[in-house]
């Protein structure tokens, strides 16, 4: 299962393309998988500059990826 990494959102964008993978077992609840409009922030990176970052979800194009926060 995709799971978008925290590096994936950058101010104002998401970038639906950066994301590693769960195994099953790990991907059992629901609440994680996105939707569109859902807003996301980011609370962790390896540099201040990215940490608080937000954007909207936008277009999924019917993929199911979840978001580790």
């Amino acid at each position: 299962y995709p799971i978008l990494r925290s590096s994936s959102v950058r101010p104002s964008s998401v970038d639906l393309e950066d994301i590693r993978f769960l195994t099953e077992e790990k991907s059992l609840n629901e609440d994680n998988f996105l939707c569109e409009g859902d807003l996301l922030f980011t609370r962790l990176s390896g540099s201040i500059d990215y940490v608080g970052n937000c954007a909207v979800v936008r277009k999924l194009n019917n993929q199911r990826i979840q978001y580790p926060d």
